[in-house]
Parts: structure tokens; C-alpha cells; sequence
């Protein structure tokens, strides 16, 4: 539904007619949604990692489809990735020595730190399933 600025004067000036059937100016910019597939099994993906490996086309319809790539993180080939967020890292980097059962290093690691219950229900749920 396309609202009338004089119902909604709170809405941007626009400048021309389409700016004001869109409300989007030409200067505004779109914020990206990026899909991102986290997974933490133990044994290696195997699965597509983009939409075209997911579907059966016929030739002649395989060239316009876009092909979306997936961005995978597998968290037990995580060693590489750096987290800003120390909680996500904790949790790749627990999760990634649990799959290689380096229990050893996780406690020498985190012997001294003091992990929030969140935490250790997160890690315990990804490394059981």
C-alpha cells in the first residue's frame, strides 16, 4: 500500500514522481542480507553449496538462472577463521578441538577462563548432534 505524504509527513521529501511511489531515493542504499550456513558435524559437508547444484535444470534454462553460491563455515575446519566476537570464536574453537578430540588442549587452554553457562550449552549442543 502506497501512503500519501500528507498521511505521512514523517516520510522523506522526494524529489521526483518515481522516488515518491517508491520512497526510495536515488542516493539510498540497500543493506546486503548475506546467507551464511554454519555446520558443525563431525564428518565432512558433502552437500551442494550453491543453488545450481541443487536443482535439476534442463539446458536451455541453466544460463539465466543465477547461480547463488552458500557460504559454508564448517566449524571443524574453522582454525583459520577469526571472530570479532570472543564468544563465537570460543565456541568455533571449542567445537572445532572437540570434533578432533584434542581434549587435552581445551583444557589447557580454558582451564583458567570462566565460561558463561550460555556458552557451555551452545558448545554441548553443537558437539553431540
Amino acid at each position: 500500500m502506497i501512503l500519501s505524504a500528507k498521511k505521512n509527513p514523517d516520510e522523506k521529501v522526494t524529489n521526483t514522481k518515481d522516488e515518491f511511489l517508491t520512497r526510495f531515493k536515488k542516493t539510498d542504499r540497500l543493506h546486503p542480507v548475506i546467507t551464511l550456513c554454519i555446520y558443525y558435524g563431525e564428518k565432512e559437508w558433502n552437500g551442494a553449496t550453491s543453488l545450481k547444484e541443487m536443482l535439476v535444470l534442463p539446458d536451455y534454462i541453466e544460463s539465466p538462472v543465477p547461480d547463488y553460491k552458500m557460504n559454508l563455515i564448517q566449524l571443524r575446519n574453522s582454525e583459520n577463521l577469526k571472530f570479532k566476537n570472543k564468544d563465537v570464536q570460543t565456541i568455533s574453537d571449542i567445537s572445532r578441538l572437540i570434533y578432533g578430540k584434542n581434549y587435552d588442549k581445551i583444557t589447557s587452554i580454558y582451564k583458567d577462563r570462566n565460561l558463561t553457562n550460555e556458552l557451555g550449552i551452545v558448545i554441548g549442543i553443537i558437539s553431540t548432534l
